[in-house]
């Protein structure tokens, strides 16, 4: 399985070295950097330091995390159904498996290089007080919300393979950044939930107002919210493997 897994990854690895993906890659490693030139020499110079840093938080864990995982997560199953190479990976021992597992870490690790390199000209652009720290903090983040929303586009790409970029994308606005938002318990099960208290919590802002802290903060420890993101991750995980071996897929099929 360890073997089939690491022949699917090292194939996928070698065919995302296109013109077109390495042009889209760059894009959205340039992306947050543009846009906070902007804010910054654009007038709003006078911006305060922990402003800046949450706008860093919005653009990569989130949001280029995000797209970079729809570009490269969403599109596993419909890929090889199109190619109709589908038919001779799941007949083979474990290829389902091998297949959606090997895509995963590839997508995984695309997302933490494109995160990695937008921070690092963001942050060079930005130019936060505490540098060395903010880095750190948004690159720990942004490499939990590859693994976590990983998962979460996996799951869309084998139960709905055709639709699952628009499934995904709607799923992400509508749970994780409009009930995540949520002050009450249902945020609780959302990535953004735990990604935005860690971020809060290791960057140790405690003076919050009230508003602010009902949905950036908790009492609970960082391991908590650390633990919770891995049952998340279990459950979608655990789920898809389970949709996978028991669904058959068809090139003609539309969800």
């Amino acid at each position: 399985m360890l073997e089939a897994v690491l022949n699917v990854f090292q194939f996928e690895l070698r065919r995302s070295l296109t013109r077109q993906r390495i042009m889209l890659w760059a894009l959205l490693a340039v992306f947050p950097s543009l846009l906070l030139s902007l804010m910054l020499f654009g007038g709003n110079t006078a911006l305060r330091d922990e402003v800046i840093v949450g706008v860093l938080y919005l653009l990569i864990p989130q949001v280029t995390c995000m797209l970079s995982l729809l570009l490269w997560m969403t599109p596993a199953i419909q890929s090889e159904l199109e190619a109709s190479a589908w038919p001779y990976l799941a007949v083979r021992p474990r290829g389902r498996r091998a297949v959606v597992i090997g895509k995963y870490f590839n997508a995984v690790l695309w997302t933490i290089i494109t995160m990695g390199v937008s921070l690092s000209l963001a942050v060079m652009v930005a130019q936060p007080f505490h540098l060395t720290k903010t880095f750190a903090v948004l690159f720990a983040i942004g490499t939990l919300s590859a693994f976590g929303y990983g998962t979460l586009y996996a799951f869309f790409a084998v139960i709905i393979p055709h639709r699952a970029m628009i499934m995904s994308l709607a799923y992400t606005l509508v749970i994780e950044y409009v009930i995540g938002l949520v002050p009450a318990i249902i945020n609780h099960v959302t990535f953004s939930f735990r990604l935005r208290v860690l971020f809060v919590d290791w960057m140790g802002w405690s003076d919050m107002p009230r508003g602010a802290a009902a949905i950036m903060s908790s009492d609970q420890h960082a391991i908590v919210h650390l633990f919770m993101m891995l049952v998340l991750m279990a459950i979608f995980a655990g789920s898809t493997m389970f949709i996978l071996n028991k669904k058959e897929f068809v090139a003609s099929d539309d969800g």
